[in-house]
């Protein structure tokens, strides 16, 4: 039922409401609330790219309070060709890294989990009237809700995709969770589907290999022209949702053909192997982040090719205490002391500004907030450890 549903609004609803609407949406940005406020700077003293490993918790390890510091560098500004410099700066952020064969990461779908919540959970308020009965319930579709809804066995959850401002909460762009369209409407300026399980080129793997596609390139790249089996690993994906940009990009043929062709992409030629920024971007405005990545480890999967997903790839999730542009956080997820023992895969921005933010459990002194959780979010990413086999 699911397929075939995606198979005619995927393939035709997508396809034509990108055609309408790019033309109009292509530099558009997702709403914010009003009175949505982003999170209070934050950062270490000096650099920190130490991982530690959560009291207790075999799996789950974090970098806390990292602080990664960027030379000074020059760049040219695309829309007024004047040349600038960027002086030196610090990425500041809080970082979890996941073992796949222990702990799983589920995108749900934020309204629909504190809405099934009892009333007495999850941040939920009721008026009462002066005759004693409810005058209706003023529900936060937040992080902060989420953390009381959820059980303690959740050890992290993060922003994921864009939601539309203040209300209930819908996400920006397409989101599939659990098998179920929560949303299927384009937004173009979002460039990726972050799909957490591949379940087409990775069916046999017992761990989750999550993907992310290339959604909103023109040309041969755009939906229109996706392969058959392109589409057929998004129509067979339960849990997916829309963000972008790539970061850090898959030496895959698309993206070499991507940055052959020039256009938009045409300043990657001069950019470090495997990045999705281009060094231009530093004109940009800078603002908090939450990213999802994946490492390379020293042991690939496939000897004979390096670069293919493989079942021991490590998740990270990665979230700014600052505001950092998309080429510092390309620059700190490019270098491997950032991994330790590995080297950059694939990186994608999942949210921003004032609706980013993560919650992690089980650490020594506490549980860790970043950015701003009262914010309303329409999907999440939240951590939680793999069912152990009988």
């Amino acid at each position: 039922m699911r397929s075939s549903l995606i198979n005619r609004r995927l393939h035709s609803r997508l396809g034509t409401a990108l055609s309408v609407g790019f033309a109009a949406l292509a530099f558009a940005h997702p709403a914010i609330a009003a009175e949505e406020k982003p999170p209070e700077p934050a950062c270490a003293i000096k650099t920190n790219l130490a991982w530690q490993a959560l009291p207790g918790v075999e799996g789950l390890e974090v970098i806390k309070d990292g602080r990664y510091t960027l030379p000074a560098i020059k760049f040219t500004d695309q829309k007024t060709g004047e040349e600038k410099e960027a002086p030196a700066r610090s990425v500041c952020f809080t970082a979890l890294r996941v073992n796949k064969a222990k702990y799983k990461i589920d995108l749900i779908d934020v309204r629909d989990t504190i809405e099934s919540a009892p009333a007495t959970k999850g941040g939920v308020s009721r008026s009462v009237s002066r005759s004693g009965k409810s005058a209706g319930a003023a529900v936060r579709y937040s992080m902060r809700t989420l953390t009381e809804v959820l059980g303690p066995e959740v050890k992290a959850i993060a922003n994921a995709g864009w939601s539309r401002g203040a209300g209930r909460p819908e996400p920006v762009g397409a989101a599939f969770v659990n098998g179920k369209v929560v949303a299927l409407d384009p937004y173009p300026s979002l460039s990726t589907f972050l799909c957490l399980d591949d379940k087409v080129r990775w069916a046999k793997e017992k761990v989750q290999v999550p993907a992310a596609f290339w959604f909103t390139q023109s040309g041969k790249f755009s939906i229109q022209e996706w392969s058959e089996k392109k589409r057929e690993r998004v129509q067979a994906c339960d849990d997916l949702v829309q963000v972008g940009p790539r970061i850090i990009e898959i030496e895959d043929q698309d993206y070499k053909d991507m940055r052959a062709e020039g256009g938009d992409l045409a300043c990657l030629a001069d950019e470090p192997p495997k990045s999705g920024v281009c060094r231009r971007s530093l004109a940009r405005r800078a603002t908090f982040r939450t990213i999802f990545a994946t490492d390379a480890p020293d042991i690939a999967a496939d000897a004979a090719n390096a670069e293919a997903d493989g079942p021991e790839r490590r998740l990270y999730i990665v979230a700014t205490s600052n505001k950092v542009s998309l080429y510092d956080a390309q620059m700190m997820l490019l270098d491997p002391a950032f991994y330790g023992d590995a080297k950059a895969h694939w990186a994608v921005n999942m949210a921003g500004h004032t609706q980013m933010g993560m919650v992690a459990r089980g650490l020594a002194d506490g549980q860790v907030e970043i950015g701003n959780l009262d914010a309303n979010i329409a999907t999440a990413l939240v951590i939680t450890p793999q069912a152990k086999s009988n």
